[in-house]
This record gives C-alpha cells, sequence and structure tokens, in this order.
C-alpha cells in the first residue's frame, strides 16, 4: 500500500516527460534545477557524472548551447536510455572514483543526487578528488549532498526501504555542511556558492547544492 502510494506521490511531482524514470522525483528535479542555473555562466566541455537517464544533460543540451556535453554512469541500462534523449552526448560506463579523462579537460563538472548512494565518506573525497583533477584551472565543481540535520530527511531514509523498492539496499548517506566543507578545505577547495534546497535553512534544508571554483 505504501509502496503504491508513493509512485502515485512520484508521478505527481514528477515532470512531464519524467514521470517514472528512476531518476526523477520532486527533490532531484528541484536540484537539477539549481545546477543548471550554476551551469549558465559556462562555456566549453561539461562533464556529468552519475547521469543517469540524461535528464540534466537534456537541459543542458536545450539551455546552453555554449557546452558539448559528456555523461558517466556505471548503470548501462540508464545510459542507454541517456543515448534516446539525444544524439549529441557523449556517453560511457565508468567508475566515477577512477575516471578516464585526461587532467583538466572539463570546464564544468557536475555531480548531483548521487554522493548520498555512496557507501562512506572516503567515496565521496575520492569522487571530488576525480572532479577535481579533470576540471581545468579556475573551472566550475558542482554538487550535492543530502542535509544530515535535517530531522524529516533522516526520518524518510530510514524507512525508505519499505515504500520505495529501487531504494532497497543503498547507503542513503547525510551530510552536515560542516563536515563537507572541512573535507574540501582538506582537499585545498572552497565553495564559492552554497544554495539549500527546500527550506532556506542549514537546518531544515534537505539538500544542499556548492560551487567550487578549482584554484588557478
Amino acid at each position: 500500500m505504501l509502496t503504491g502510494l508513493y509512485k502515485r506521490l512520484l508521478k505527481l511531482t514528477s515532470r512531464p516527460g519524467e514521470k517514472g524514470e528512476y531518476s526523477g522525483g520532486y527533490l532531484q528535479d528541484r536540484i537539477r534545477r539549481e545546477a543548471l542555473v550554476l551551469c549558465r555562466p559556462s562555456q566549453g566541455r561539461a562533464l556529468e557524472i552519475g547521469c543517469g537517464e540524461g535528464l540534466l544533460l537534456a537541459q543542458l543540451e536545450k539551455e546552453n548551447a555554449g557546452l558539448k556535453l559528456w555523461g558517466v554512469d556505471n548503470d548501462d541500462i540508464r545510459l542507454k536510455a541517456a543515448s534516446t534523449r539525444s544524439g549529441s552526448f557523449s556517453l560511457s560506463n565508468q567508475d566515477a572514483r577512477k575516471l578516464s579523462f585526461e587532467d583538466g579537460y572539463f570546464d564544468v563538472i557536475i555531480c548531483v543526487n548521487v554522493l548520498f548512494n555512496m557507501p562512506s565518506k572516503d567515496d565521496v573525497r575520492q569522487i571530488l578528488s576525480e572532479m577535481k583533477r579533470v576540471c581545468k584551472k579556475g573551472g566550475s565543481i558542482i554538487f550535492d549532498i543530502r542535509n544530515s540535520k535535517n530531522p524529516a530527511l533522516a526520518l524518510k531514509y530510514r524507512f525508505a526501504g519499505y515504500y520505495d523498492d529501487t531504494l532497497k539496499g543503498l547507503p542513503l548517506k547525510t551530510y552536515s555542511i560542516e563536515e563537507i566543507e572541512a573535507l574540501l578545505k582538506d582537499m585545498g577547495m572552497e565553495a564559492v556558492v552554497k544554495k539549500f534546497i527546500g527550506f532556506n535553512s542549514p537546518i531544515f534544508s534537505m539538500a544542499v547544492i556548492m560551487e567550487i571554483r578549482k584554484p588557478c
């Protein structure tokens, strides 16, 4: 019963054309929209890590003609779905912790709705390290975290397996802004933009999207 109710709610809150997609949903869409805003000034090469079915890549293609788009994911079924949205994406199956691209290849790198599914903070560090490596100096790194301080989100993820079959067995990790900022500082990086998603509050926001500029 709970699963059926959740699926109906998910369809109601998903954009047209995204209903029924694994990566659809209100929060995911809100985060993608904020990423689109942050990408507006960018030109050149853009990489999305964890591109899934290509929902963000398709929107980027429509809204920013100045970007040439790449996407990586570790799921061939979702990559196949992404390939049907456009023939202009360059897609490949890769581990986000060990990318095949050369140093400084991309002008902007996006990784949204992904890090909460990583097993540990060490995996998050590895992904951020790879993003930093393949980003050019002065380029943008955009990612989000799920906010550990939000009590409703903690409750949602605790019982997620009871109403959403797609989330069973996933880590559903949440982090505080402070611990991610400490991690970034240890890596020689700093967030130049922080946007709260859901509520404009470091406590009650459901997610936080951050932008880093790679030091020159």
